[in-house]
């Protein structure tokens, strides 16, 4: 009977383990979604119209007359940036990987290529260019983007190789790597709900808060990322494990959604409005 009472236990845990990871790669799924519609309507419409100078109005050193170097490169990391986002979900599905291989590699090389886009993209404005924030945030970016190339080379050299172990867990890490941009403005959103945007210097960018979010939004996931690649087999966890699992799934989902949400409501949906509702 304690046996069985045991196995039903562990059989629920391991059921609700699965329901999470699935409603949270959902999450991540229309986050992505969100987050480029935001940049194809947003930057890409104002684009088209050739209305660069509007790109200033959520971070006011994009756009400048002249820098076309520095342009172009923040040009490409938003493009590519949105690309990987949306990609990267699609990319963790088992269905895809063992129905439709030849799918799966054909989006893994225009993940990872993307990738690489945005990582040198980003990377050159930071050098032409610099950041709001000064040298912090140029640091902490330009080591998100050297760490973004970095992945985006390892998961394509092991994918060559036919080093299928090796090019998941480098996937993995790009993966983790890659809702950085999305989770930077989620991070904020639960901030700004918790504490107003207390330590926020919207001028320099340099206050406790921006400091802090200089490394934040990249570097727990990748700690994440690779906890998850040392964990045993589901049937080697202990029991404290698998409940810790359960409660970090729903916490982080639960915190992702409001975010998420939030984000939406506040950072993304007025410039889009801006775009779609614009008096002729």
């Amino acid at each position: 009977m304690k046996a069985r009472a045991t196995t039903g236990a562990r059989f629920a845990v391991s059921s609700g383990v699965s329901l999470l990871s699935r409603g949270l790669w959902g999450l991540v799924a229309v986050g992505g979604l969100l987050w480029v519609a935001y940049i194809a309507v947003f930057y890409g419409g104002r684009a088209l119209l050739g209305d660069w100078w509007a790109w200033n109005a959520i971070l006011r050193n994009l756009h400048r007359e002249g820098e076309v170097a520095a342009n172009l490169g923040i040009g490409v990391h938003l493009a590519a940036g949105a690309l990987i986002t949306l990609i990267g979900p699609l990319q963790l599905l088992p269905s895809i990987r063992a129905a439709a291989p030849a799918i799966h590699r054909a989006l893994g090389r225009i993940y990872v290529f993307a990738a690489l886009a945005a990582g040198i993209g980003g990377s050159l404005f930071i050098l032409l260019r610099g950041t709001l924030g000064g040298a912090p945030m140029s640091l902490g970016f330009g080591l998100y983007g050297a760490l973004v190339t970095g992945a985006a080379i390892l998961t394509l050299r092991y994918a060559r190789r036919r080093d299928l172990q090796r090019h998941r867990r480098w996937a993995i890490r790009l993966f983790a790597l890659g809702v950085g941009s999305l989770l930077y403005r989620v991070e904020y959103s639960l901030w700004a709900l918790f504490t107003g945007m207390a330590g926020h210097d919207d001028e320099t960018w340099r206050g406790g808060i921006d400091l802090v979010m200089d490394f934040f939004f990249y570097v727990p996931t990748l700690a994440v990322a690779e906890l998850y690649l040392r964990l045993p087999p589901t049937d080697a966890r202990p029991p404290w494990l698998r409940g810790g699992l359960v409660v970090a799934l729903a916490l982080g989902g639960l915190l992702g959604a409001v975010g998420l949400a939030l984000a939406t409501i506040a950072w993304w949906w007025p410039p889009v409005e801006a775009v779609l509702f614009a008096p002729s």
